[in-house]
């Protein structure tokens, strides 16, 4: 018998991976500096609290070099949320979407990995009216004259 929420079977683990979606209730975007000091770089924590009180972050990384797949997996992340031009660096991100510019997502996916106990953001709803899912790595922008489109 598998658990429903962890894929967790009885006797042991189930080694297959295991996605889930939580209704999201709101979003709160920090700065983050890693704890272990192997970094100066500071990223966007983006905490995403679902309607049952559990919490899911990613890590957007627009302190990176140009170029480079964090960067540019920044720039996208940006792109499905905002018109403005992509930050440079994270307080700056911080501020834009912390001040109500940004859509709350209507869900988020998570993906549980068996072989780690942090589980990872792997799309997000962000349009209800189109019912929307954006994978990561997606860049989907819809365009100026959609009347689903937040201004």
């Amino acid at each position: 018998m598998t658990h429903p929420s962890h894929g967790i079977q009885a006797g042991g683990y189930d080694d297959r991976p295991h996605m889930q979606t939580f209704e999201v209730a709101s979003v709160t975007y920090r700065p983050h500096r890693r704890s272990d000091g192997r970094s100066d770089a500071v990223t966007m924590r983006v905490t995403y609290e679902t309607r049952c009180r559990l919490r899911f972050s990613e890590w957007v990384c627009f302190e990176h070099p140009s170029g480079g797949y964090p960067r540019h997996r920044a720039e996208q992340w940006w792109a499905l949320r905002s018109d403005l031009p992509c930050p440079s660096d994270s307080e700056a991100a911080c501020e834009i979407a912390g001040s109500d510019g940004f859509p709350v997502p209507r869900s988020v996916t998570i993906h549980f990995p068996p072989s780690s106990r942090w589980p990872s953001v792997v799309g997000v709803e962000l349009d209800p009216q189109a019912g929307l899912f954006l994978p990561l790595g997606v860049v989907a922008r819809p365009s100026h004259d959609d009347p689903g489109r937040a201004a």
